[in-house]
């Protein structure tokens, strides 16, 4: 119990911006306890908000909109500018490209490559279909177009993160495409917090002309808000400021750019047909460190196999019932 309200205490600190870089450490190292005691249960979802968190510790996360950045313009330490390349960022951009490219190349059966009922067979599962997807689920043509926009969705849209160009156009198609995806499939099935999680890891490619945007509203609506309540004013720490750039550690930028390589490698290595992957004397490391990971998620096909749970008892005169669904009778 202690430790669920440690791991709580230190995401409240984390969203707030509070001490940021301890907590940081404190939620993935909290979050490594949880995963490494419960393996059975984790899907994608918690594997790319562990490494997330990883890639977030080494990430100047609290430089903006955090109580440690009103901290730091209270006493005049200026807190970077608004851009940031290093090690860390590309692990970060190659964690979100990874979760949905990869995730494309594992999808090889005939259902996502061939007859596009990829979909269909999911919102048939009555174990995750939502009423949504039960809805659609009569309207098989469509879901077949439904399918084959997805799978081209999550193997070209995230080429867009990896593009050498200046514009944040391609950025903004790709977080914009994403968001939809996950709120078309966390609408029509169960599959848990991965959308969540995914919005989330989102976010953190937002450009920064689109934050400037939001923290602009802010003061528009902060100065709407001080005409009708001239007491209210938006927290100090709603905004960063600016200085000349980051100080990183040239040893630590080594050891952050041989991660981003070996989760390229244990990705390359998931994939079906790949030549190159990661020798099996190399993955206690990513097992160590806990930036293993699969995103396999309904590949290489959807499964067919669908059922529900009964919880069987037996009454007084000898009925055997369903007591999950109070007393309904197990035929």
């Amino acid at each position: 119990m202690l430790l669920f309200l440690a791991a709580a205490a230190s995401a409240l600190a984390l969203a707030f911006g509070w001490r940021t870089k301890l907590a940081s450490f404190l939620s993935w190292i909290l979050i490594l306890s949880l995963h490494n005691r419960n393996p059975f249960v984790l899907q994608g979802g918690d594997d790319l908000l562990r490494i997330m968190l990883f890639y977030g510790m080494f990430l100047p996360w609290g430089k903006r909109w955090s109580a440690d950045a009103g901290n730091r313009a209270a006493t005049r330490q200026l807190s970077g500018p608004e851009t940031y390349t290093g090690a860390a960022g590309a692990g970060y951009i190659l964690l979100i490209f990874s979760v949905y490219f990869f995730s494309a190349l594992m999808k090889t059966g005939s259902d996502w490559t061939t007859d596009y009922s990829a979909l269909y067979y999911a919102v048939s599962l009555d174990q995750i279909a939502l009423p949504l997807g039960k809805l659609l689920y009569p309207h098989y043509e469509l879901l077949r177009v439904l399918t084959f926009i997805t799978w081209w969705a999550e193997l070209l849209l995230p080429i867009l993160l990896l593009l050498p160009t200046k514009s944040y156009l391609p950025r903004l198609v790709f977080i914009v495409g994403m968001a939809l995806l996950h709120l078309g499939i966390s609408a029509s099935l169960y599959v848990g917090l991965f959308f969540v999680i995914g919005w989330v890891t989102l976010l953190g490619l937002l450009p920064p002309f689109v934050l400037n945007r939001i923290e602009k509203w802010a003061n528009l609506g902060s100065l709407r808000m001080r005409n009708r309540f001239p007491d209210f004013r938006l927290p100090k720490w709603a905004a960063g400021t600016k200085n000349d750039g980051y100080r990183k550690n040239p040893i630590l930028e080594g050891l952050l750019w041989s991660t981003v390589l070996y989760c390229l490698f244990w990705n390359l290595n998931n994939t079906p047909g790949s030549l190159v992957g990661m020798p099996q004397r190399m993955q206690w490391i990513g097992q160590l460190l806990r930036i293993d990971q699969y995103w396999g998620m309904f590949a290489p096909q959807v499964f067919k196999d669908d059922g529900w749970y009964i919880f069987e008892g037996r009454t007084a005169d000898g009925k055997l019932i369903n007591i999950r669904e109070n007393g309904v009778p197990v035929s």
